[in-house]
């Protein structure tokens, strides 16, 4: 999230949470991630088998 935060200008707070949603989709779909064997958090969700509605949000 420091990275999104860090690397864009928000104008409003409509704008910003345009902004973070779109940097959490990218986040969570098309960046692999090397501590989860290079898959994107949604596909490394999808070989658990376990949809995102049940996982526990920490932070």
């Amino acid at each position: 999230m420091d990275e999104c935060l860090n690397t864009n200008w928000f104008l409003s707070m409509d704008d910003a949470k345009k902004k973070i949603k779109l940097w959490r989709e990218e986040y969570n779909s098309f960046r692999p991630h090397s501590s989860l064997d290079g898959f994107t958090p949604n596909e490394f969700i999808e070989t658990l088998n376990i949809t995102p509605n049940s996982l526990v949000s920490t932070g």
